[in-house]
């Protein structure tokens, strides 16, 4: 209970304070999983129910920290040709090893008769994962258009601009074909069908 109210809250919290151009997503993934790693590394410590509630309410808030902000660094570091498979494989390297994690933990309690192993084991390979994400500051990356997808909306609106322009010049090009209608009843001259079906058509008229 104490772990979901707490990684609710971070998500609107955090989700929130991620929508400001100051702050980066990407930072903020560093410290969630920086300190979800150090809170596992610790919680063999723990030997009372005020410190497990203390360590739920901590990893809860961290969890809702990356979960906030993962989907979003993600989406907003490749490319939009590439954002869809980089979000397939991430999901399933995560289902992965979120299936493999629960065996591997049981197999070391079962051969070392304890849990602390696991968790050493699972807060080490936490606290790797956040080494190397901190090792992106020492990267060259190039700078690339950042949060609430400004670059997307501003695409749909160019493409409502472009809609609109295409039906302003069907609708002038229907009020022409029906003036030309008209001056070819005046002149009793057939209006090639040709005309009716493509923009651009030129034809002569001549007089019997």
């Amino acid at each position: 209970m104490f772990f979901g109210i707490a990684s609710f809250s971070a998500r609107l919290l955090i989700g929130r304070l991620g929508d400001c151009k100051c702050v980066s997503s990407l930072h903020l993934i560093q410290v969630g999983s920086l300190g979800v790693a150090i809170t596992i590394l610790l919680l063999p410590l723990a030997r009372a129910y005020t410190t497990f509630v203390v360590f739920s309410i901590v990893d809860g808030f961290l969890d809702g920290l990356m979960g906030s902000q993962f989907n979003l660094v993600l989406l907003t570091t490749v490319s939009p040709q590439l954002r869809a498979t980089a979000f397939g494989y991430a999901n399933c390297l995560a289902s992965l090893t979120l299936t493999i994690g629960p065996s591997i933990a049981g197999i070391l309690a079962d051969k070392l008769n304890s849990y602390i192993p696991a968790f050493f084991l699972a807060g080490s390979e936490v606290l790797l994962g956040s080494c190397i994400t901190f090792l992106l500051c020492f990267a060259k990356l190039e700078p690339k258009q950042r949060t609430d997808f400004t670059e997307q909306q501003n695409d749909d609106e160019t493409l409502q601009q472009i809609m609109s322009k295409k039906t302003e010049l069907h609708e002038d090009r229907g009020a022409l074909l029906l003036k030309v209608g008209e001056l070819d009843e005046e002149l009793q001259c057939p209006l090639p069908n040709a005309f009716l079906e493509e923009e651009t058509f030129s034809y002569k008229c001549t007089s019997v």
